[in-house]
């Protein structure tokens, strides 16, 4: 079997890393395993490091007519089994470029739905691909609940949630790490690692922050627990949350990191996730940390609540409540004992539910089942 991954997108991003991993992933498969995309970036660079072909059609046009038609004949030309698409504007051009070719289409939808009220252009693009016949993944129940919403046939439509690749703990990555960040074997770390957009609501997660060190600081046990928290990602709002932090009085306890190619190394550095988002599908960063043992802090929308168990498995906040998460990273950092044994649980949880191994074959026997039921389909 022969399948062609497409996403419009450069990267870095949850879905962009899904992609690479499924083209390292699929092959093993025996699954020939190709990648589109029309721009280049985080994610052409990771495909070139692990030998991935990648094939590029570049468009200045936010609207292209003629792309599904160049889409269908790379689809033809490379005698593709499978066209696998990831994110709306992908999907919408892939359905499109599918139907013309004759191929099955798989839609992966990480989100975008979440954001497109109002937007009537993009409603009618999520209509078009359960239209045209693809068949729709998404990586949360919440997500694909969006999908039956506007239209998406149940039957055409599945959860197949993130892949994750686990690392085991490892205390020299550990120290080492600390040691380059300049950060003592005894600081609890929080990271949190997101792009700098309004949506992931950082200014939430500073104001948070700084309301459990008043907490902590109030407190004569706890008054040596100096935390610190890690902010890995960059964006435009990043000079705004800089000020912010000095607002707060809080600056020498936030080390905003930038853009950053080491969040396993991070991830094993610190002892805590915390997450802030206004609006999530399914976030890979916190799927990661939970897999590294690490307890997680988030904020309680879209499918976080299907992977937290509040006060079992990790702790919730309602979104924008930066009281609320003060007084859950506050708790965390005092009650240590009790925060590994919720992490544990849900260091469980996904190892269980979400290994590469487990979505991998999720998406093998969908492109089997799908080639099955196409006619002309080589499967």
């Amino acid at each position: 079997m022969k399948v062609l991954l497409f996403i419009e997108t450069g990267g870095p991003g949850g879905a962009e890393r899904v992609v690479s991993m499924l083209a390292q992933a699929l092959p093993l498969r025996h699954i020939e395993t190709d990648v589109l995309t029309f721009r280049t970036g985080w994610l052409t660079e990771q495909l070139q490091r692990q030998h991935t072909r990648h094939i590029r059609i570049a468009t200045a046009r936010r609207f292209d007519i003629a792309l599904p038609f160049r889409i269908a004949r790379v689809l033809r030309s490379g005698a593709y089994d499978v066209l696998h698409s990831h994110l709306l504007d992908s999907n919408f051009y892939g359905a499109l470029a599918a139907k013309i070719a004759g191929v099955p289409h798989v839609a992966t939808e990480h989100g975008d739905v979440h954001h497109i009220e109002g937007k009537n252009f993009a409603r009618l693009k999520v209509r078009s691909v359960g239209l045209l016949g693809s068949f729709v993944t998404a990586v949360s129940r919440h997500t694909l609940e969006k999908l039956f919403d506007f239209g998406i046939p149940p039957e055409r439509a599945q959860v197949v949630g993130n892949p994750i690749a686990f690392a085991a703990a490892d205390a020299e990555v550990r120290t080492a790490k600390r040691r380059e960040l300049q950060i003592s074997s005894t600081t609890w770390v929080w990271l949190h690692a997101a792009n700098l957009r309004p949506v992931k609501d950082q200014a939430t997660l500073l104001r948070g922050f700084a309301h459990s060190l008043k907490s902590l600081r109030r407190s004569p046990s706890d008054r040596t627990i100096d935390p610190l928290l890690l902010i890995a990602g960059d964006g435009k709002g990043r000079g705004a949350l800089e000020e912010l932090a000095v607002e707060l009085g809080i600056a020498e306890r936030v080390h905003f990191l930038g853009f950053r190619q080491d969040i396993p190394e991070l991830i094993a550095a610190a002892d805590g996730f915390v997450l802030s988002s206004l609006s999530e599908a399914m976030p890979m960063s916190l799927l990661e940390a939970a897999s590294a043992g690490l307890v997680v802090a988030a904020s309680s929308v879209g499918g976080i609540p299907e992977v937290v168990r509040d006060g079992d498995s990790g702790f919730l906040f309602p979104a924008g409540d930066w009281k609320a998460l003060g007084t859950i990273l506050s708790k965390a950092t005092h009650d240590r004992e009790q925060a590994s044994v919720m992490s544990r649980r849900l260091q469980q949880w996904v190892h269980s539910n979400c290994s590469v191994d487990a979505v991998v074959e999720q998406y093998a026997t969908l492109y089997n089942r799908l080639c099955s039921e196409h006619p002309g389909s080589k499967g």
